[in-house]
């Protein structure tokens, strides 16, 4: 167990479940696996001048494969804030909701967050509104997972990492299908037989 505080005796089970939680998540992080080691990623805050890698059909090998679901959808949640120490408890709560998506796919709860590391005094509130516009324009919309795979000379590519992806036997993007040529990696698998690395990527 690692202590909250040596004073209220509080303590932490699982530390990097906690660092996760009240610290990576509210400030869209996350920690990520690399050859070298582990590294921290910054998620869906890229900007579209930013020089991100490309995977092409120079790169990449054909039937590439997409779905799009709705299941995920989460068009309305909560987030629980400004942590009392004293009062053991969140002072301040946040509500979130995108009425066009409620009405296209009905009301779709989220989980309530709860994030102790965003206080009121340290542009909280500020945080928590960009933190939640952002969770919204993300899973208010039906979700498109894709699947391809590319050659051995993309697996510096992590998860976590922005790529762009030009590959033409993809849906191209608009038209309401959540696709777009700016990407997410989240998950990559290498088979070291065949020097093939295929990448989960998510919009």
């Amino acid at each position: 167990a690692c202590p909250v505080s040596a004073k209220t005796g509080l303590g932490i089970e699982d530390a990097l479940e906690y660092i996760e939680k009240n610290i990576l998540l509210p400030n869209n992080m996350r920690i990520t696996q690399t050859e070298n080691g582990i590294s921290l990623s910054v998620l869906d805050q890229s900007s579209p001048s930013t020089a991100l890698n490309t995977i092409d059909t120079s790169l990449a090998l054909p039937k590439a494969t997409w779905k799009s679901s709705a299941d995920r959808v989460v068009n309305k949640f909560s987030i629980r804030w400004g942590w009392n120490e004293g009062l053991q408890k969140f002072t301040r709560v946040t509500s979130f909701e995108d009425s066009n998506s409620v009405a296209k796919f009905g009301e779709k709860l989220g989980t309530t967050f709860e994030f102790k590391g965003i206080q009121a005094d340290l542009s909280g509130s500020s945080i928590v509104s960009d933190r939640g516009n952002r969770i919204l324009n993300r899973f208010s919309t039906p979700q498109v997972d894709i699947k391809v795979q590319a050659l051995l000379r993309t697996y510096s590519n992590n998860a976590g990492d922005k790529i762009n992806l030009a590959y033409p036997d993809l849906p191209q993007a608009g038209g309401g299908l959540g696709i777009n040529t700016e990407l997410e990696i989240k998950s990559k698998a290498i088979n070291l037989s065949t020097g093939i690395v295929t990448f989960g990527l998510v919009y």
